[in-house]
Protein backbone atom coordinates (compact mmCIF):
# COMPACT_ATOMS: atom_id res chain seq x y z
CA UNK A 1 0.00 0.00 0.00
CA UNK A 2 1.14 3.18 -0.79
CA UNK A 3 0.79 5.77 1.52
CA UNK A 4 2.68 8.65 -0.17
CA UNK A 5 0.78 12.12 -0.89
CA UNK A 6 -2.52 11.69 -2.43
CA UNK A 7 -4.98 14.26 -4.34
CA UNK A 8 -8.12 12.19 -3.93
CA UNK A 9 -9.21 9.74 -1.70
CA UNK A 10 -7.98 6.41 -1.98
CA UNK A 11 -5.96 3.49 -0.35
CA UNK A 12 -3.26 4.90 1.52
CA UNK A 13 -4.27 8.65 1.77
CA UNK A 14 -4.99 10.39 4.97
CA UNK A 15 -8.27 12.37 5.06
CA UNK A 16 -9.59 15.34 7.25
CA UNK A 17 -13.76 15.09 7.71
CA UNK A 18 -15.37 17.23 10.26
CA UNK A 19 -12.17 17.69 11.79
CA UNK A 20 -11.17 14.43 12.06
CA UNK A 21 -8.75 12.54 10.48
CA UNK A 22 -9.09 9.80 9.39
CA UNK A 23 -6.41 6.66 7.36
CA UNK A 24 -7.29 5.07 4.82
CA UNK A 25 -5.63 1.24 5.04
CA UNK A 26 -7.10 -0.98 8.09
CA UNK A 27 -9.82 -0.47 10.81
CA UNK A 28 -8.20 0.85 14.03
CA UNK A 29 -9.03 2.27 17.40
CA UNK A 30 -8.30 5.81 17.41
CA UNK A 31 -4.08 6.61 17.73
CA UNK A 32 -1.72 9.68 17.59
CA UNK A 33 0.39 10.39 15.18
CA UNK A 34 2.81 14.06 14.75
CA UNK A 35 0.23 15.43 17.20
CA UNK A 36 -2.67 13.88 15.61
CA UNK A 37 -5.37 11.86 16.59
CA UNK A 38 -6.80 9.67 13.46
CA UNK A 39 -8.58 6.29 13.41
CA UNK A 40 -8.04 3.82 10.61
CA UNK A 41 -11.09 2.61 8.36
CA UNK A 42 -11.12 0.15 5.57
CA UNK A 43 -12.48 0.37 2.09
CA UNK A 44 -14.77 -2.16 3.50
CA UNK A 45 -16.57 0.56 5.62
CA UNK A 46 -19.42 2.45 4.66
CA UNK A 47 -18.09 5.83 4.42
CA UNK A 48 -15.56 4.71 2.47
CA UNK A 49 -18.01 4.14 -0.46
CA UNK A 50 -18.77 7.85 -0.10
CA UNK A 51 -15.47 8.91 0.28
CA UNK A 52 -13.70 7.00 -2.84
CA UNK A 53 -11.87 9.51 -5.14
CA UNK A 54 -13.50 12.27 -3.28
CA UNK A 55 -11.05 15.97 -3.42
CA UNK A 56 -10.68 18.12 -0.47
CA UNK A 57 -13.62 20.74 -1.00
CA UNK A 58 -16.03 18.04 -1.83
CA UNK A 59 -18.89 17.10 -0.14
CA UNK A 60 -20.55 13.68 0.86
CA UNK A 61 -23.65 12.90 2.69
CA UNK A 62 -22.96 10.09 5.58
CA UNK A 63 -25.90 9.39 7.93
CA UNK A 64 -28.40 12.30 7.40
CA UNK A 65 -25.29 14.85 7.20
CA UNK A 66 -23.21 16.77 5.08
CA UNK A 67 -19.76 16.66 5.20
CA UNK A 68 -17.28 18.42 3.49
CA UNK A 69 -13.47 16.91 3.05
CA UNK A 70 -11.00 19.59 4.44
CA UNK A 71 -7.87 18.09 2.72
CA UNK A 72 -6.50 14.78 1.48
CA UNK A 73 -2.67 14.08 2.31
Amino acid sequence: MDFGPKSKVGEGAVVKLGGLFFVIAVSTGKFVCDGNEIMGISTQAPIYAELEDKRAGDAIWFNGRELVIEQVA
